[in-house]
C-alpha cells in the first residue's frame, strides 16, 4: 500500500483516483471469493457485486449526494441476487452487504476528500491515515512478539496481545505528532498539534478494529488470507483492512470537527 501511495504522489491526484478504483475492485473480488463457496470463478453475481461497489466510487466522484440514496438500492439488488443464487444463505447475504459498506463506501470517502479539497491537503490526509495504520500495525506486531502476554481477542486473532495493542496506539500517536510538524514545516496542511494527536488516536484505535473486523470475517469463512497477489502477505484487502477504518476516522473528523470541506 505505501509503495502505491508513493507512486501516486509522484504521478499526481489522478493516480490516487485510479488507486482508489484499483483497491476497490481487487478488494471486492477478494472479499466475495472468501464468502462465496464457488471459489475464484467470476460468475454474474460477482460481477454485479463488484460493479455495485464501483458505482459508489463513481457517484462519490461525480456527486456524493448520490452515494447514500444508492446504498439501499444496491442492498436490495444484492439481496435479490443472493436469494436467487441458491448456494447463498442469509449469513452470506449479510456479509456481502457489509463488504460493500466496509470497502466501497469507505473508499468513496477517500475519493470525496480528494475531489473536495486541494491536492496537497487531500493527499496529506490520506497519507496521514496510512502512516498511522502502518505505525500502529508494526509496533503492535513487534511489541506483541516481544512482550505480549495477555490476549486481545483470542477467538478472532489469537496472536494479537493487549501489550501490542497499547504499543501500537502509542506509536500511532507519535507518528501523528511527527506528521504534524512535517505538514507545518512544508506548509502542506494547517491542522493543529492537538487535532493531529486526536486524529492519530482515533485512527490508531480504528485501524486495529479494522484489522480485527477483517480477521473476524476470515475466521467465519475459515480462510487465512483474502488473496494471494502479495506473496507472503496475502491479498490487497489483507493490506488495507486497517487503513479502511483509519480513512473513515480521518474523513469524519475532518468533515465534522474541522469543517474542512462540504458536499
Amino acid at each position: 500500500m505505501i509503495l502505491l501511495l508513493i507512486i501516486a504522489i509522484i504521478i499526481g491526484n489522478k493516480a490516487f483516483f485510479a488507486l482508489a478504483f484499483f483497491l476497490n475492485i481487487m478488494s471486492l473480488y477478494e472479499y466475495i471469493n472468501v464468502i462465496d463457496d464457488n471459489g475464484k470463478n467470476l460468475d454474474l453475481s460477482k460481477i454485479i457485486y463488484i460493479l455495485s461497489g464501483t458505482l459508489l466510487l463513481i457517484f462519490s466522484f461525480v456527486n456524493f449526494n448520490l452515494v447514500i440514496p444508492s446504498i439501499p438500492i444496491m442492498i436490495i439488488l444484492i439481496s435479490m441476487i443472493n436469494i436467487l443464487d441458491k448456494k447463498f444463505d442469509a449469513d452470506t447475504t449479510i456479509y456481502s452487504i457489509f463488504g460493500l459498506i466496509y470497502i466501497s463506501l469507505i473508499l468513496s470517502f477517500m475519493v470525496l476528500m480528494l475531489s473536495k479539497m486541494n491536492n496537497a491537503e487531500g493527499l496529506a490526509l490520506i497519507i496521514f491515515a496510512e502512516v498511522i495504520t502502518i505505525a500502529t500495525d508494526s509496533a503492535a506486531y513487534l511489541f506483541g512478539i516481544k512482550f505480549g502476554k495477555h490476549k486481545l481477542c483470542p477467538k478472532i486473532s489469537p496472536k494479537k496481545s493487549i501489550e501490542g495493542s497499547i504499543a501500537g496506539l502509542v506509536f500511532g500517536i507519535l507518528s501523528g505528532i511527527i506528521l504534524h510538524f512535517i505538514f507545518i514545516n512544508y506548509n502542506i496542511i494547517d491542522i493543529s498539534l492537538i487535532d493531529c494527536i486526536i486524529m492519530a488516536t482515533i485512527n490508531s484505535i480504528l485501524s486495529q478494529f479494522g484489522d480485527l473486523t477483517a480477521s473476524m470475517v476470515k475466521r467465519k469463512f475459515d480462510v487465512k488470507d483474502y488473496g494471494w497477489i502479495i506473496p507472503g502477505h496475502g491479498g490487497v484487502l489483507d493490506r488495507i483492512d486497517g487503513t479502511l477504518f483509519s480513512l473513515a476516522g480521518t474523513f469524519f473528523y475532518v468533515y465534522i470537527v474541522l469543517n474542512m470541506f462540504t458536499f
